[in-house]
């Protein structure tokens, strides 16, 4: 005969065994012993909910009165959660994982990026540990070995060199010891790649207007920066082994280009003259996910002249073509030598040639000569000869 805590008959049972094992009132159980039904609870709309009904006043103080011959009374406690028995018939709730907010680059990968028990709740409790408080077991991953559930810790980590796209993989939680408790889950991260471009155009100022390069004059670079990778870049700036590079940083949106914001100009030196163009490089930096570092090196997408190039510059150098105009002028004057003060000429007297040579171009002439179809032109060469230069001396 059960008893409530005032002695109140709950429910007899009769012609019992002299040995063996009973339920409590309200119990019941599944194979393997695990509970299906509980004293004081009752499932409503899909959740348990304590209260009194269902023979809830066996959990209160209740005693077993056992009547043999004699009759005979004993105190009994409704069990508390053991191995061989659990109490709370309430699952866990296992909670989704959007891991999106914090992408993950394909080429690293992230190891760790979630505990899947941090979010999932038990009795009113947050933070979940295994094997203490549930079982970890792997239900379904849509792409096998790219997300890697730990069951023994609910960490999840994503393999390094995984393509960009959107990955999930469900988990199921089974209360400790009851495993018919039970409740699934989705973590769901995002890979991505970033990646940025860049396209470099110089472009010559012939700021006298003569159609060739003079010493001062400028070359002005445009910069285009396009984000071509799969996610927002920040802090993207542009460098340049040449010039100082005016503008930035910047962020750019995925598929988003800028070709306004980074500038810069140089002065041409007659070293550039004479070399007949200036080659530079440059480099877009920016930053993806975490500071995920990216770069590209520069392209100029238009070329003036394909055909022009620079032997010692290695990789994709801007290339800008500076015009020459290779020009030397020669003033030559010839004075008759009186030797013998008559006035008139003889045989054997004189003629002094002096030559002025002037470079009128726009680049270095070198080993500069005057040949003569009557005479053997004393001195020379002239090694370098600037532009604007004029000698008068050197060629007798």
């Amino acid at each position: 005969v059960w008893l409530d805590k005032n002695g109140v008959e709950i429910i007899r049972y009769e012609n019992l065994g002299f040995e063996g094992q009973m339920l409590f009132p309200g119990a019941d159980t599944l194979p393997g012993g695990y509970g299906s039904q509980w004293p004081g609870w009752e499932l409503q709309n899909g959740q348990w909910v304590a209260g009194d009904f269902n023979f809830a006043a066996v959990r209160d103080g209740a005693s077993v009165r056992f009547e043999i011959n004699p009759s005979v009374t004993s105190e009994v406690t409704y069990p508390g959660g053991t191995g061989e028995c659990n109490p709370n018939p309430n699952p866990p709730l296992a909670v989704d994982d959007d891991m999106r907010g914090t992408p993950v680059v394909s080429e690293l990968g992230f190891t760790d990026i979630i505990n899947v028990l941090d979010n999932d709740q038990l009795n009113g409790k947050t933070g979940l540990s295994t094997p203490g408080d549930v079982t970890i077991t792997l239900v379904t991953e849509r792409n096998p070995g790219v997300l890697t559930l730990d069951i023994n810790t609910g960490l999840v980590s994503v393999a390094p060199g995984t393509r960009s796209g959107i990955y999930t993989l469900e988990y199921k939680i089974c209360t400790n010891p009851n495993p018919t408790n039970c409740d699934t889950a989705i973590v769901t991260v995002l890979v991505v790649t970033p990646n940025i471009e860049l396209l470099k155009d110089g472009e010559f100022n012939d700021e006298n207007n003569d159609g060739f390069g003079n010493v001062g004059e400028t070359i002005s670079y445009t910069f285009t920066v396009k984000n071509t990778g799969d996610i927002e870049l920040t802090n993207v700036t542009v460098e340049d082994d040449k010039v100082v590079v005016q503008g930035g940083p910047i962020s750019l949106g995925l598929g988003e280009s800028n070709n306004t914001e980074f500038t810069a100009s140089y002065a041409l030196t007659q070293e550039d003259i004479n070399n007949g163009l200036v080659s530079n490089i440059a480099i877009a930096k920016g930053e993806g996910p975490g500071g995920y570092p990216v770069q590209d090196q520069s392209e100029d997408p238009t070329p003036v002249n394909p055909e022009v190039t620079d032997p010692e510059c290695e990789g994709d150098c801007t290339i800008t073509e500076i015009p020459q105009n290779p020009m030397i002028e020669l003033l030559k004057d010839g004075a008759f030598v009186d030797g013998n003060n008559d006035g008139f000429a003889q045989a054997g007297e004189t003629g002094v040639y002096t030559f002025t040579v002037r470079n009128t171009g726009n680049v270095t002439l070198i080993n500069v000569t005057i040949e003569d179809d009557k005479v053997a032109v004393v001195g020379g060469p002239i090694a370098t000869f600037a532009p604007g230069a004029e000698d008068n001396s050197t060629f007798t």
